[in-house]
């Protein structure tokens, strides 16, 4: 990253895998003297309670977690009750949603 910065190749945003991946990108680039979010953009994932607390705060995504949970237990069940396991993929949408604070930079200008 060290490399990027200096050669002005680092990307201008970052989709963190959740948001402790976030928080810990987030203070590599305060030792770096990456500005967050001037110079590059985070978002995690899961709306933890590092959020926010980090500085910047994170913009994240909140996943419905309790959904995404009971939907899994439902088929496990269903597939141990009828031992079918060869339906192949279920497919399920679950909504999500941006919670947006601090960590992302819009350039109104472009």
């Amino acid at each position: 990253m060290k490399t990027q910065r200096d050669t002005g190749t680092l990307p201008t945003a970052y989709f963190c895998v959740n948001d402790v991946y976030a928080e810990r990108l987030i203070a590599v680039f305060h030792e770096l003297k990456v500005r967050v979010p001037y110079d590059a953009s985070v978002i995690g994932f899961g709306n933890y309670e590092v959020a926010s607390t980090v500085l910047p705060p994170l913009t994240t995504i909140q996943a419905p977690m309790k959904s995404m949970g009971e939907l899994a237990v439902q088929q496990v069940v269903s597939v141990s009750e009828t031992n079918l396991l060869s339906r192949g993929a279920i497919r399920t949408l679950l909504s999500t949603e941006v919670v947006e604070r601090a960590s992302v930079y819009i350039n109104e200008a472009q």
